[in-house]
């Protein structure tokens, strides 16, 4: 395999970074979280209709670019790296997988209106107690068309400004997925206020939601497929924040003064700045591995996830926390944007299993595989 993007690869993480650069730069994001409002819908409409990237990963014959696990955690580095406020990971990596893995022709509309950007997705897995790999709590109910829904859902990302839910529930004994729209009647969505301001959740209830069902039998295999893809994306996401931690701290230890020289010549300084280019290169070395597993190797997936969810958040954890650092007094500062990075570093490292706990799925899966022979 081959262990570096490739040149076009390369090429499109770049005018990714400089559109990004250009139309959400850092003073930018702070003056929109300060103002209540962290989604920037014309950034959104942009990425939409000049990049095409909610289609990214899409079949040609949806509507979509046919490109694939590589190409989307391309553009989920560099999304992380500017901490972009938009629904691109909840609709793009999340909703559209979820459909595209139980639609049997029922929802090309609604695929369509995803890819294009036209509409904003959600996925509505996880419920209150549970873990959004567990089997779902929600139940649904036959209807004269189609079913009703009744149930209630927690940490659905970009739940607040979805038009489009993909809901997991229990239909006739076994897990299924329909999708659900937010303006339906019986559905309220409560946002939650986040210690991540750049990235927003909310509960979802659904008290006799009119739902469309996607696909026949059990539709676990491809929500737990469809998670494990997710995690490798949150990982990209990761690297890329890391990454800009990493650039954050050393631009300031190259310009910030202390007894007459640039504090990066203090050893102390130094050691923290080589951990994190260490824990970058670690990370993104597991989270291309994963993403390469994903299309190439997926029999792998069950032991490469775990690890790439944990080196990639447990370095942007560290990272984050070393900038605040190197950056002193000023790193504490609303003015300055580090903060958002460790509150977002803190955040992502939660979603869709702890890092601690992939730990336990690895340790779990390789233990398996001892008994197995």
């Amino acid at each position: 395999m081959r262990y570096a993007l490739t040149t076009e690869q390369e090429q499109f993480g770049q005018m990714i970074r400089e559109f990004l650069t250009a139309r959400a730069p850092e003073s930018g994001l702070l003056a929109r979280i300060e103002s209540g409002n962290r989604f920037d819908r014309q950034l959104w409409t942009d990425l939409c209709e000049q990049l095409e990237l909610p289609g990214l990963a899409v079949p040609e014959a949806h509507g979509g670019s046919g490109f694939g696990q590589i190409e989307l955690v391309v553009v989920l580095e560099e999304l992380g790296r500017a901490l972009t406020p938009v629904p691109y990971f909840a609709t793009a990596v999340m909703a559209l997988p979820l459909i595209l893995a139980a639609d049997t022709g029922q929802a090309s509309s609604v695929i369509t209106d995803l890819a294009s950007g036209a509409s904003i997705g959600a996925a509505a897995l996880a419920e209150p107690g549970t873990r959004a790999f567990d089997a779902p709590m929600t139940t649904a109910t036959p209807a004269t068309h189609g079913h009703v829904l009744n149930g209630h859902k927690t940490l659905v990302i970009d739940g607040d400004l979805a038009d489009i839910f993909v809901v997991s529930a229990e239909d006739d004994g076994q897990s299924a997925l329909f999708i659900v729209e937010a303006t339906a009647d019986g559905v309220e969505v409560q946002p939650h206020t986040m210690f991540d301001p750049t990235r927003g959740t909310a509960d979802v209830r659904f008290d006799g939601a009119p739902a469309t069902r996607l696909g026949f039998g059990s539709a676990q295999p491809a929500i737990d497929d469809v998670l494990d893809r997710a995690r490798i994306a949150m990982a990209a996401e990761q690297v890329g924040g890391t990454a800009r931690c990493l650039d954050i701290a050393v631009e300031h230890a190259q310009t910030r003064e202390q007894f007459g020289q640039a504090i990066g010549k203090f050893q102390s300084v130094k050691h923290q700045c080589a951990r994190m280019l260490y824990d970058v290169e670690t990370a993104r070395s597991a989270m291309w591995y994963a993403a390469w597993a994903a299309e190439d190797a997926p029999e792998e997936l069950a032991d490469v996830v775990p690890v790439a969810k944990y080196l990639c958040s447990t370095a942007f954890q560290e990272a984050a926390r070393a900038t605040v650092h190197i950056l002193g007094g000023i790193g504490f500062t609303w003015e300055h944007p580090a903060h958002l990075f460790f509150k977002r570093a803190t955040t992502s490292a939660q979603f869709l299993g702890s890092a601690h706990e992939s730990l336990y799925w690895l340790a779990d899966q390789m233990l398996d595989g001892n008994q197995q022979q």
